[in-house]
């Protein structure tokens, strides 16, 4: 919860609390990574930055004992950096990054993390907007998420391919891939991501005219915050139902 986070990473307040010096390096290099994490969500990125900068030094200096350790540590600092870099409109550092991760995890055969990467790179590829490029590399996220059974990074891909077919303007494919999205971050109870998607399919069926399609994907945001008690999403959600009134 927030004020168990508050303890372990800081605060606004409490930002420079410190770990014990008796605490093991991987748990520091997780702290920190974690620190990074929630600068990187708030925006911080100068912060964000710092932390992962310091991860990455723990694998640089080899102060993680186990060297499969340090190849974890650093393509997670590398990881970061590169979402750093993306939310910074630094696209060709980004793209660096996430090549150098991508590296590491195929020498490593980490599928999962394989995925995770190609989808970042997705990600760098439409801020270019070079779409083609784009969608190539969330097709490749999603085959290994089917491959290994990792469903909410299938729904992440398939919101993802979503993104790209609505940024060229091909709505139907984009409700198609993004409806595919909603329902199955509903079925995992990943609700952070099912919300994300039903406010974008709801968007896209606005779009296209077709209000009662809008209404239903509403209704079932509004029933699903509920069942979450996520009063925030239900107010929101509901908002916007009378808009598709018949």
């Amino acid at each position: 919860d927030r004020a168990t986070l508050g303890v372990l990473y800081g605060t606004p307040k409490t930002w420079r609390v410190r770990l014990p010096d008796a605490c093991l390096l991987p748990a520091k290099a997780s702290w920190h990574n974690n620190r990074g994490q929630i600068h990187l969500d708030r925006g911080a990125l100068d912060d964000a930055k710092a932390e992962f900068e310091q991860v990455k030094e723990f694998a640089k200096e080899g102060v993680v004992d186990e060297s499969s350790a340090q190849t974890h540590w650093r393509q997670i600092a590398l990881r970061g950096l590169g979402e750093v870099a993306r939310n910074r409109g630094e696209l060709d550092t980004a793209e660096k990054y996430h090549q150098r991760s991508l590296k590491i995890k195929r020498e490593v055969g980490d599928r999962h993390g394989q995925a995770t990467t190609l989808n970042n790179l997705g990600l760098v590829a439409r801020n270019r907007g070079e779409l083609d490029d784009a969608e190539a590399f969330h097709q490749q996220s999603l085959e290994i998420e089917r491959e290994v059974g990792d469903r909410h990074g299938q729904a992440q891909s398939l919101y993802n391919l979503g993104a790209v077919a609505r940024n060229r303007g091909e709505l139907e494919d984009a409700e198609e891939y993004v409806g595919q999205a909603a329902d199955m971050f509903l079925a995992i109870g990943a609700m952070s991501g099912a919300f994300s998607a039903l406010e974008e399919i709801i968007s896209i069926s606005e779009e296209q005219q077709k209000t009662e399609s809008a209404r239903e994907w509403c209704e079932r945001a509004i029933a699903a915050a509920k069942q979450a008690s996520d009063d925030e999403a239900s107010d929101k959600f509901q908002d916007r139902l009378p808009g598709f009134s018949e």
